[in-house]
């Protein structure tokens, strides 16, 4: 499968994650909200919930914030027609490749994914050695 082929499905497993992560974030929000309404003094199971939705709000805040980052990284790098190779290991900052961020967005999510040159429901050849006099192994 060509890189270009995989990249919708990157993305969309990215921006799916940093979804879910602000989701969590804003129902544990609510939660805390809830029980801060209900009760005004904690105690007991609602101090675990409470600590429990304390605990998700500082996780999913801070992996929102590095997977968003890495979502808006790779779309910069579809933008402009790269790879994050192309990105950092480039000498010069020109990229021929680049078509426009509507034309790139288009290639990548729009374009027919080339078929696999692999057939993978092929069944296996068998290979057979054969020795010569020089006690070289040949593959035929």
């Amino acid at each position: 499968m060509h890189w270009t082929a995989k990249l919708p499905l990157l993305l969309l497993f990215i921006a799916s994650t940093t979804l879910l992560s602000f989701y969590i974030f804003t129902i544990s929000a609510y939660n805390i909200k809830v029980l801060i309404d209900h009760k005004h003094r904690i105690k007991g199971r609602a101090l675990r919930g409470f600590i429990a939705s304390v605990l998700l709000i500082v996780h999913c805040f801070i992996s929102s914030l590095l997977i968003g980052g890495l979502t808006g990284f790779h779309l910069y790098l579809i933008c402009t027609n790269q790879k994050t190779n192309e990105r950092y290991k480039s000498r010069s900052r020109n990229n021929v490749y680049n078509q426009g961020c509507l034309r790139n967005l288009n290639r990548v999510f729009c374009s027919k994914v080339k078929p696999s040159e692999n057939n993978f429901r092929a069944y296996v050849q068998q290979v057979f050695f054969q020795r010569s006099e020089s006690k070289k192994i040949i593959l035929l």
